[in-house]
């Protein structure tokens, strides 16, 4: 993604669509895209906090805790990009943006996460998959049958819901699940040392708010964080893969209706709905990921609206939870 001669010396010789994609090409633009999207996102918190120090209404400081929430799964979504290196040509300076200004204060560590998530990408839904393995497989989730299929869209809303109430404990465990390493013996080893970036800048961010007397900023990001960023994180992941056989993943269409307009800014934020084009152009930057679009539609895609997602999830055949499919299993949501 290096300044192209075409930008700085062609840029007449264009229409309007060829020369913003020569400029989508230059790193420049993909880092000016990515701060301004990291700027907005927290001010948006920041204004959120404004709010609610000026407001003495219970309903609105909840409307606010939701909006930080989200907030911070939409930054997370950022901090996923990075963990990719996308962003920046060092992977070392991708890695230290992800943890600086978005993994430790959500509790992650892009080394963990990277351990767990990348390995997903090179296994995807297939037995060797971690994340059907370790997470929709685990004992637990497999135990309350939380991501087997069929799943109506009461359940769905149920278990959103549910995600929302014991959300604080759930996004312990999953905090816990990044810090752990499944080794290939079997055995598992807990990397202690990727709680020390979380709490040394938690702490230090206490300190302060404390000093100005707004230790009730922390409080309520905590709040925010258990409440509603897992359950915002988990719907994703009803409408990403869940289904599909080995290499499969869900074409979520062009949002359309209010409610897809809804998902589109919350849990498919930052063009992570567009996620067989991620998962075919894992080091493509998020933003140009909507091109890889446009290029598999004119190849002959067909795309999935929100609605057909829920139909096609609630008739699905019996598939248990964590369950891998094969490529020609014909179970396959796709």
């Amino acid at each position: 993604m290096a300044v192209t001669n075409e930008l700085v010396f062609g840029w007449w010789g264009y229409s309007g669509g060829q020369l913003w994609e020569c400029l989508m090409r230059n790193d420049l633009v993909v880092k000016a895209i990515f701060w301004k999207d990291i700027f907005l996102d927290w001010g948006v918190i920041a204004f959120c906090f404004i709010f609610m120090a000026h407001t003495q209404s219970l309903w609105a400081d909840i409307l606010a805790i939701i909006v930080i929430g989200i907030e911070q799964y939409r930054l997370a979504i950022l901090f996923h990009d990075l963990g990719h290196s996308t962003i920046f040509k060092k992977r070392k300076h991708n890695l230290i943006a992800a943890n600086l200004l978005v993994g430790w204060w959500i509790g992650v560590d892009v080394a963990g996460f990277n351990r767990f998530h990348l390995s997903h990408h090179a296994h995807l839904n297939s037995k060797n998959d971690i994340e059907l393995r370790e997470g929709k497989g685990n004992p637990f989730a497999a135990g309350i049958k939380r991501w087997a299929l069929p799943m109506s869209k009461e359940k769905v809303v149920f278990w959103f819901v549910f995600e929302i109430i014991f959300g604080p404990l759930l996004f312990m465990l999953l905090y816990v699940g990044f810090k752990t390493r499944f080794n290939d013996d079997g055995s598992q080893t807990f990397c202690w040392n990727e709680y020390v970036g979380t709490i040394t800048l938690m702490t230090t961010a206490a300190l302060i708010l404390w000093g100005f007397n707004l230790l009730w900023v922390f409080w309520v990001w905590l709040l925010a964080l258990g409440f509603v960023f897992y359950a915002v994180f988990n719907l994703r992941i009803v409408f990403e893969h869940l289904g599909c056989a080995e290499g499969e993943t869900i074409p979520m269409s062009e949002p359309v209706k209010w409610y897809e307009w809804l998902y589109a800014i919350t849990s498919g934020a930052h063009n992570i709905r567009y996620h067989v084009e991620h998962h075919y152009n894992a080091t493509t930057p998020y933003m140009l990921l909507p091109k890889k679009r446009k290029e598999n539609l004119a190849a002959g895609m067909r795309t999935i609206d929100l609605s057909t997602v829920l139909t096609g999830l609630s008739t699905s055949p019996a598939i248990a939870s964590g369950e891998p499919l094969e490529k020609t299993d014909k179970r396959s949501f796709i």
